[in-house]
């Protein structure tokens, strides 16, 4: 807290200046304020209403995640941060397929995965909000070039509907439902160019946009009610500006060198959807911070992943026969 800014002084602000790198700021603003907030990389976020959080990020081609929140409570404080952490195992994104080999012939060895990196870890982390009904979503096609790209998104969702531990092949069924409600060109993402606009309108959107070569793979506004226990919203755009690295391909396989899969950009968005952040020192789990090059892909929850669904949503006991 900003001790000029306290509860007990009769000081408020009408806006407040440019957010600095893993900077905490809580001030009291003036009633009926409505302004943006503006951070230092040029991420804008839109003042949520009164007792709602606003938590935006991106998956980066450059190995880290930037996440931002602002949230407003009744008393008219508005708690704002940012904050970065580098991925432990970033280097493995510039090692060649000599290297990454050696990495997954030494699991291999182990006996972990059959090679398979992301199954040495289990860490998962969670935001503490949920959806307590189903999550249901619009598609918005308009910038999408590819006839494919759908059953793509969809196969990504799959990942947590239908939850298979890619390690060991065990599945399982949650409370974690989720409805596609069709395609509209009418509604209106919350995902702008450098960040959150608003208001939220309670309508989830998958869509696309060009938000250039500094707006990552994917990204996601969600919001939350004020005591951060329960999702309203959560809206998801595709970049269009990097479609063609990682737009068609079906798997790792045939995904060239230095490109991503869209499945797994769609399954990492769907995942914070869900409830789940990133992973600090994990590698290879769909939550993991950074995106994974092809040559190194795999497709499906690993570990972390699986278990962090799983801690949220709990079992779905109702189909267990008799």
């Amino acid at each position: 807290m900003n001790p000029g800014f306290a509860s007990d002084h009769l000081v408020c602000a009408n806006e407040v200046g440019k957010i600095q790198p893993n900077q905490s700021i809580e001030i009291q603003i003036c009633a009926e304020s409505n302004f943006d907030v503006e951070f230092h990389d040029g991420v804008v976020i839109s003042l949520p209403q009164p007792g709602f959080e606003t938590i935006y990020s991106q998956i980066n081609t450059a190995g880290s995640e930037m996440v931002y929140s602002v949230s407003l409570n009744s008393q008219n404080f508005v708690k704002i941060e940012q904050s970065r952490v580098e991925d432990s195992h970033l280097q493995l994104l510039d090692n060649d397929q000599d290297q990454l080999n050696q990495v997954y012939a030494g699991v291999q060895s182990s006996g972990s995965g059959s090679g398979d990196l992301g199954c040495s870890y289990a860490a998962f982390s969670l935001s503490g909000a949920k959806w307590n009904e189903s999550f249901d979503w619009f598609y918005d096609p308009r910038g999408e070039t590819s006839s494919r790209a759908m059953s793509r998104i969809l196969e990504g969702l799959g990942y947590w509907q239908t939850p298979v531990n890619r390690c060991t092949g065990s599945t399982f069924s949650t409370m974690f439902k989720s409805n596609y409600l069709g395609i509209s060109t009418s509604k209106v993402s919350r995902v702008g160019t450098t960040g959150c606009t608003g208001p939220f309108d309670g309508t989830n959107l998958v869509s696309w946009k060009n938000r250039g070569q500094n707006g990552g793979l994917g990204a996601i506004c969600r919001n939350v009610n004020s005591n951060a226990t329960r999702f309203t919203e959560a809206d998801i755009v595709f970049n269009t500006y990097w479609r063609d690295s990682f737009y068609d391909y079906p798997n790792a396989t045939a995904c060239p060198p230095m490109e991503y899969l869209l499945v797994n950009v769609a399954a990492h968005e769907f995942g914070h959807a869900l409830g789940l952040e990133h992973v600090e020192n994990s590698t290879r789990q769909i939550m993991s911070r950074n995106a994974i090059y092809c040559v190194s892909d795999k497709t499906g929850l690993a570990p972390g992943d699986y278990s962090g669904l799983m801690q949220i949503y709990g079992l779905d006991t109702s189909n267990v026969p008799i």
